[in-house]
């Protein structure tokens, strides 16, 4: 691997003699190879005067704008965010590096293609710090004398990393503030992606730490820091995921091919088709392509794909061939490193994409891709059926029965290259596929949630070509009997017995409050409870919100469209589902609402008897609970109180009072003084949520 090196330092204040050290070294480095030093400064307070020191010393100097808080990984990602080599490296403002440690770095990577690499440190003792080494020129083999070796732990400050890797694991983590583990972190998940970590040996590659008097127990005084040295150390230890910066990575990487490429293969069947690409390019991770393959289709699918004005959409027409000749051409095409598979009148759930990067982050030395449960849809009436799915294996797959669906997974795009569909076979290709897959002792994992909504309609293949599915099946089963034997059949058969599905709701009343308003076209009305950030662009339902103790505030909004309620969804503005698709009441639904958030907001731990209140009020009060709490004000103090919220609905005003109160009998007394409607019950200790709420609702 040839081409540009990019060296990013992350820089915050640390000091601008000892930047100008780093950066003269780097320059001699440079003047070797084709390559480019940034500086990301990280929120310096002498900005103007660092970019002046940096471009003097032929720098390049980028500057983000924070809140005062330090973060390692998000300087170093803002530097790679702009840098334009194929080779990536991160180090610190206190290294010196020996003028052909880049030319020996680029060496390796030719040689040994994607890695990552690190170079062991050695340590400079007292008096070669930044001001001793400005006053000289640099005598490296002085420094080779008198330094001392760091063993290799950690990174010791420089890692490099091909540019495609990079991309991804999608950077450091930024979640990571102050420092510490960035570099142990990216480097595990490097390797857990399949790829090695090798520490450069090489007499000409050396890198000197200046000596300065140490930061880190300056740090640790403070409270935050060493929580964010603890919370660091965690991620380190304990995360086991590769792909990080889910949903949004806020310094991305320019300039490069997407992760994921959804593929959809159509055939006349428009309708459906806008739906379908629609929920692919509102799903709440961005960083995709959507391909549709138009299989001999009349202009009518030109049409709606005209629709569309994301640059992230790519069209393909052809004649005739078959489904599976469309999804192998897709493959030829696809830019992203996995596949996900969408069927034409199927609509995703707005973070499927995104649960399936998690997924296969998790176990990704044993996985090559994903899958997910499914919900299928009665196109005529909107009835859902769950679909969990169960595990992805020959037995389950072959001899158990909706194992998966071929429209909830997402593949290595290199392994359907190398795998591919059966063009063959007319029909039941996607089987076929995933026996091959599993018959490869390939794995793929199941995410622990739906992916999709499921038409079910007279159009579909399984109606309409259901002979030759099942023919086609048939042979591949049979095929598959012939090279395992009888013996090796009858232990599938007998493990398949024992797969059970994966656990997830499965209830039709409550996947229907979680994901109707998804439902297309007439067969939901929708209604949802978004928060008033964005109510300004929004038509409200006058009277109809809920306001919490603290301000915030939830308002009703009806008759929202499918497209916008798609877009509510991805932006995460939809608190709660409302959508009128069953008996439920609109008033009654926002008290569910209301209590259930005003419980998760609250610590109920089960140190104290907690009580929970429901007044009826008067129309016009300002703050939620203030009257219930003015008929007991002598005895409940806001000091007892948790938290309050209050709903308005129908002309009505209910508030809801959470309070921590001595005992039962207490609350009793107080409430009878009250003189108002009211629901109570007593937490004893640790309560389920929904339970909960269920036992107060119900309560008369």
């Amino acid at each position: 691997m040839s081409g540009k090196i990019s060296v990013v330092i992350g820089f915050k204040d640390w000091g601008v003699d000892r930047l100008s050290v780093a950066l003269r070294a780097l320059a001699a480095c440079m003047a070797e190879i084709d390559g480019e030093v940034i500086v990301s400064d990280y929120g310096s307070e002498d900005g103007p005067v660092l970019r002046e020191v940096v471009e003097e010393l032929g720098g390049v100097y980028v500057y983000t704008e924070t809140d005062g808080t330090w973060s390692r990984s998000r300087a170093l990602n803002a530097g790679f965010a702009i840098a334009s080599g194929s080779i990536l490296i991160s180090t610190d403002a206190d290294m010196l590096f020996s003028p052909a440690t880049f030319a020996a770095v680029r060496e390796h990577f030719e040689i040994r293609g994607r890695c990552a690499l690190a170079l062991q440190c050695r340590d400079l003792p007292q008096g070669y710090g930044p001001i001793e080494l400005q006053e000289t020129a640099i005598d490296w083999d002085q420094l080779e004398r008198v330094s001392l070796i760091r063993p290799r732990w950690g990174m010791g400050g420089l890692m490099a990393v091909d540019r495609e890797t990079y991309a991804l694991l999608r950077g450091f983590d930024e979640r990571l503030q102050i420092y510490g583990g960035e570099d142990i972190d990216f480097a595990n998940r490097v390797r857990r992606a399949g790829l090695p970590l090798n520490w450069l040996d090489d007499p000409r590659a050396r890198m000197y730490h200046m000596w300065h008097e140490p930061t880190r127990g300056v740090v640790e005084v403070s409270e935050d820091g060493k929580a964010a040295i603890a919370f660091n150390r965690d991620v380190m230890l304990n995360d086991k995921s590769i792909i990080r910066n889910l949903p949004t990575w806020q310094f991305a990487l320019r300039s490069v091919d997407p992760i994921v490429s959804v593929v959809i293969a159509t055939k006349d069947r428009p309708e459906y088709l806008r739906e379908s690409i629609e929920s692919a390019l509102n799903q709440t991770f961005e960083d995709i392509e959507v391909l549709v393959v138009a299989d001999g289709c009349t202009s009518s699918t030109d049409d709606v794909v005209a629709e569309f004005k994301d640059s992230r959409l790519r069209y393909f027409r052809r004649e005739a061939s078959g489904v599976a000749a469309s999804r192998n051409f897709a493959a030829t095409v696809s830019r992203g490193i996995f596949t996900v598979i969408h069927d034409d009148d199927d609509i995703m759930i707005p973070n499927r994409i995104e649960n399936h990067l998690r997924a296969i982050s998790i176990e990704p030395e044993l996985a090559v891709g994903s899958f997910s449960g499914w919900i299928d849809f009665d196109d005529s009436n909107g009835a859902l059926v769950a679909q969990p799915g169960s595990e992805f294996s020959l037995a389950s797959i072959v001899y158990r029965g909706r194992a998966l669906a071929h429209g909830t997974t997402m593949i290595r795009t290199e392994i359907i290259r190398s795998v591919g569909y059966d063009e063959s076979l007319r029909s039941g290709s996607d089987f076929n596929l995933f026996v091959r897959i599993a018959r490869l002792g390939l794995h793929l994992v199941h995410t622990g949630s739906y992916a999709i909504l499921r038409r079910l309609h007279g159009e579909q293949v399984t109606s309409v070509d259901s002979a030759v599915q099942k023919s086609s099946a048939t042979s591949t089963v049979a095929v598959l009997e012939a090279q395992l034997g009888p013996n090796e059949v009858a232990k599938l058969r007998k493990r398949a017995a024992r797969i059970v599905d994966v656990q997830l709701e499965t209830s039709p009343r409550k996947l229907l409050a979680e994901l109707g308003g998804l439902l297309p076209g007439d067969l939901v009305r929708r209604t949802v409870l978004v928060s008033s950030s964005v109510s300004s662009s929004s038509q409200l339902s006058g009277d109809d919100w809920i306001e919490f103790r603290d301000g915030d505030r939830l308002e009703v909004r009806r008759g929202v469209d499918w497209r916008e309620f798609l877009s509510l969804s991805k932006l995460g503005m939809i608190v709660s589902d409302l959508s009128e698709n069953s008996s439920e009441p609109v008033s009654l639904a926002l008290d569910r609402v209301a209590l259930t958030l005003l419980l998760e907001r609250i610590d109920l731990g089960g140190r104290l008897a907690v009580q929970a209140f429901r007044a009826i009020e008067p129309k016009g009060q300002n703050e939620p609970g203030a009257i219930l709490r003015d008929h007991i004000v002598s005895e409940l103090y806001d000091d007892d109180i948790y938290d309050a919220c209050s709903i308005h609905t129908g002309g009505q005003v209910v508030s809801f009072v959470v309070a921590a109160l001595a005992n039962q009998e207490r609350a009793s007394l107080l409430l009878s003084k009250s003189g108002v409607d009211r629901w109570h019950i007593a937490l004893g200790g640790p309560r389920k949520t929904s339970s909960f709420v269920e036992e107060i609702l119900n309560e008369d």
